[in-house]
């Protein structure tokens, strides 16, 4: 019917929100499934036929991007390297980057 392409675009567009906004988070597939309500396979194999791209595989490009974008600040700030970056944050914020990771996760 000309009604189903609007409802994989519609759920395209779901699932495309959902991951955007807990990008930052460790998100499952079963997650997306669940808070969509469907079958987590189902959804997957969906998503690959919509995209061309596993789900998985699109949450770790995205992840890589904002990375990607957080590391050119970085440069752009004037650290050379990653080191230069972790001994300066170390003498400022007291622990390092490491550290303040898993301090600020918990």
């Amino acid at each position: 019917p000309a009604s189903q392409p609007l409802v994989k675009d519609d759920l395209q567009g779901k699932i495309l929100d959902y991951l955007n906004w807990h990008i930052h988070e460790n998100i499952r597939v079963s997650q997306v499934a669940t808070h969509l309500g469907y079958n987590e396979k189902y959804l997957s194999t969906l998503f690959t036929a919509m995209t061309g791209e596993n789900i998985k595989q699109y949450i770790l490009v995205q992840k890589m991007e904002i990375a990607k974008r957080q590391l050119t600040i970085a440069a752009n700030m004037g650290f050379s390297d990653s080191h230069n970056f972790s001994t300066a944050f170390k003498k400022i914020v007291g622990m390092s980057p490491r550290e303040y990771r898993k301090e600020y996760r918990e």
